[in-house]
């Protein structure tokens, strides 16, 4: 699963006369990680795009009139339901994770007990629960796409007897069916899946996977202390990074294949980060790739769902004010750290 969140130096934190009271509040929905919904919805309003256009016309067409879609309903209850899901499965993780995240300096809502663990737990049942019943407001099909990706990324991704998130392949293959799963959730709004849909999908797959790679590097040491084997764990630092830029490159050829310019230029802007960092390798060249693929692929998306566009501006800059407010941390950022 993606980590994201910033380290958190001992001597950064705040006393408990010096915090804003009601920011304690706020540690409830930023355990959700909400940063992690962009690429999340992303992938489902790119879905939705090629389910309703064979073509999403992005570049400059001779004759054809450019066109913008509203996040109206069911797409906005769809990313709300997502959302829900996203962020249960996500808490699920933390919880599994508490050891690990503080070996790594992360993710320290749980860890240094700003958030006791029972309500953690409670919080992830509530919301996953209620992801599914909003997805039934759709329609069935899609209340069992998100009650197969909270399956395997909430239960299958980190507890046993699969503890997908340990076995480096395992641990692969389920972020792969994450990214898969956002993309056909988008895609089952306006019609249900099929050949084509399989066929549009693998490009976002490809590119999905090509980030993935890439947020497993900066924990590869604490990981490996823990005793946790993923994927660079067992097989490196530079092969992982090779098949990151592999699958970007990949998503580019099978965008210009099938014609869908919105995949070709979100490769196109991120793959000469990807190519920088396989010639110069460095941890923070690899935090950087990722964010840029996030940022291409959330700006390109945009210009087809324009209020997409203020919502990750607002939840940017909400987030940033959080993380100085409540713990002085520079969050999010474009920075390789």
């Amino acid at each position: 699963m993606r980590k994201e969140f910033p380290n958190k130096p001992a001597a950064m934190a705040l006393s408990a006369k010096e915090r804003l009271r009601w920011f304690r509040y706020l540690d409830y929905f930023f355990l959700m990680r909400p940063m992690l919904f962009f690429p999340g919805w992303a992938t489902l309003l790119a879905g939705s795009l090629l389910a309703r256009n064979r073509f999403p016309l992005l570049l400059p067409q001779v004759g054809k009139e450019f066109q913008y879609y509203s996040l109206g309903y069911p797409v906005w209850l769809a990313m709300l339901a997502f959302a829900l899901a996203m962020g249960g499965s996500f808490i699920f993780n933390q919880l599994r994770d508490v050891d690990s995240d503080r070996q790594n300096r992360k993710l320290f809502l749980l860890g240094d007990g700003h958030i006791p663990l029972v309500h953690g737990m409670i919080q992830a049942f509530f919301t996953c629960a209620l992801s599914i019943l909003l997805g039934m407001l759709i329609n069935a099909a899609f209340a069992m796409w998100l009650a197969m990706f909270v399956l395997i990324t909430g239960y299958f991704y980190n507890y046993a007897p699969f503890e997908f998130k340990n076995r480096p392949l395992w641990g692969l293959w389920a972020n792969m069916g994450m990214g898969w799963l956002a993309f056909a959730l988008g895609w089952q709004l306006h019609r249900p899946v099929s050949v084509e849909f399989l066929l549009f999908s693998l490009n976002y797959l490809a590119f999905n996977t090509g980030l993935y790679f890439l947020t497993t590097l900066p924990d590869r040491e604490g990981d490996a202390a823990a005793r946790k084997i993923t994927f660079p764990v067992r097989y490196g630092f530079r092969t992982t990074v090779y098949l990151s830029t592999a699958f970007i490159a990949l998503a580019l050829i099978g965008g210009i294949l099938l014609r869908d310019d919105l995949i070709v230029l979100i490769a196109l802007g991120t793959l000469p980060f990807a190519l920088y960092l396989t010639l110069f390798p460095a941890i923070s060249r690899a935090i950087v790739t990722v964010k840029m693929g996030i940022f291409f692929f959330v700006l390109l998306v945009s210009l087809k769902f324009p209020m997409f566009f203020l919502i990750a501006l607002v939840g940017f800059y909400f987030t940033r004010f959080y993380y100085r407010k409540r713990f002085r941390f520079d969050y999010p950022n474009f920075k390789g750290q």
